[in-house]
Formats: structure tokens, sequence, C-alpha cells
């Protein structure tokens, strides 16, 4: 989870990064930042840049989707396209990102309330 976190933080940061630029500055292996890109573009957080809805938009780049994983032609770094964040990705590192620590923000003090804790 904090890998996924990364990612969106570092788009963020950029407004918008390349998947190479993703994997060297965060140092993890390109295959996961795609898995991750890839899951995060599907639960609405990321998008490609010039994104339609109707189509991939690798049909038009010419590049492998980071999205769908689809190879319609042979992918060139020069022709690859940005991934940015979505309103929801934008709103989720509003909610849980501390831009000072680089740490998750844990509302209230931490702690379970008296209600919420098990009793035996």
């Amino acid at each position: 989870m904090s890998e996924g976190l990364e990612i969106l933080h570092l788009i963020s940061q950029r407004g918008g990064c390349l998947l190479s630029e993703l994997a060297t500055e965060l140092g993890i292996p390109k295959n996961s930042v795609q898995s991750w890109v890839s899951m995060l573009c599907s639960t609405g957080y990321l998008k490609r840049d010039g994104e339609e809805l109707s189509e991939c938009s690798c049909r038009k780049s010419g590049m492998k989707c980071v999205c769908c994983h689809c190879s319609c032609e042979e992918k060139t770094a020069s022709s690859e396209n940005r991934i940015e964040l979505t309103e929801r990705g934008r709103s989720l590192i509003r909610r849980k990102w501390d831009e000072k620590t680089g740490s998750e923000i844990i509302s209230g003090n931490g702690r379970l309330s008296r209600n919420n804790i098990c009793t035996q």
C-alpha cells in the first residue's frame, strides 16, 4: 500500500509523470510500478494524459498501454504518455498525505475510542 501512496504523491507533486520516471525516482521495478498504475487507473485515482473513455489512448500513441496492458503497437520511449491524478486521486492525497513529514495522517489521536475496544 505504501508504494501506491508514494506513486500518487510523486505524481501529485509533479503534476504528472512518465511510467519510467516513476520507476527511476522511487527505485521500484518498472513492472511493479506498471501494476500499481494499472490498478490506480482502473479504480479512478489516475488517468493517462489524453485518455478517452471510448477507447484506449495507446491506439493513438502507438505505445503499450499502462492501464489495460494491451500492446497495439511497439512502445517507444519518446511516445510514452504522462500519467496524471484524477480528482479522486487528488482528494485521496489531500486526505491521507502530510506534505511536511511525508507520512500518512491519522485522524484524532490515533487511539480507538472506548466503545470500539473489544472486551473479553
